[in-house]
């Protein structure tokens, strides 16, 4: 095994696999070539490890695990629920995914969105929530949603408002004379 040994001007010494890198508080040697290390300077923090370990918290036990279950069920009960729409499913999923806690129901999820994903009739095409909500939501879970389909059905969407608004004020204009 061959080492080399640095000479700059550091604290430690680290050999990390056949190299030798000096390390010192702001800057890096390997080999003979020193490196410069941004350094955050931050205080260090006002509570020792003691303090931290003794922090207790009161939902602990039994009573707040049964609790946490019984809450995890009715959530699961909400995702399984068969006669809800294509849009409150995916609005709920991703309030779940939003509140951290989405890895709790990862099969109930993907199921959802594998059902809104082979889904030929989607019930929101004329909203526009709807499917970016739905577009995001595949996209994110790896789905092959093609993007020229969803910026086909914004653009459509906003040319017909775009429409709608103009045709609304010529009515106005016309009503104004």
């Amino acid at each position: 095994m061959h080492t080399t040994r640095s000479h700059c001007a550091s604290n430690d010494t680290v050999l990390v696999s056949n190299v030798t890198a000096l390390v010192s508080n702001d800057t890096a040697c390997v080999d003979d070539k020193s490196i410069v290390r941004r350094s955050g300077n931050y205080p260090p923090p006002i509570w020792d490890d003691d303090f931290v370990q003794s922090l207790t918290s009161d939902f602990k036990g039994e009573i707040w695990n049964k609790y946490a279950g019984d809450l995890k069920e009715r959530v699961r009960m909400l995702l399984n629920k068969e006669d809800t729409d294509n849009l409150k499913k995916l609005e709920l999923v991703d309030s779940v995914q939003r509140l951290g806690v989405g890895y709790h129901f990862k099969n109930e999820i993907n199921r959802i969105l594998e059902a809104v994903y082979n889904n030929d009739k989607w019930d929101g095409k004329d909203n526009l929530h709807a499917t970016s909500l739905k577009f995001r939501l595949l996209r994110q879970h790896y789905f092959e949603v093609p993007q020229g389909e969803f910026i086909y059905s914004v653009v459509s969407m906003l040319f017909f408002r775009y429409i709608c608004m103009q045709i609304d004020d010529m009515r106005l204009i016309l009503e104004l004379l």
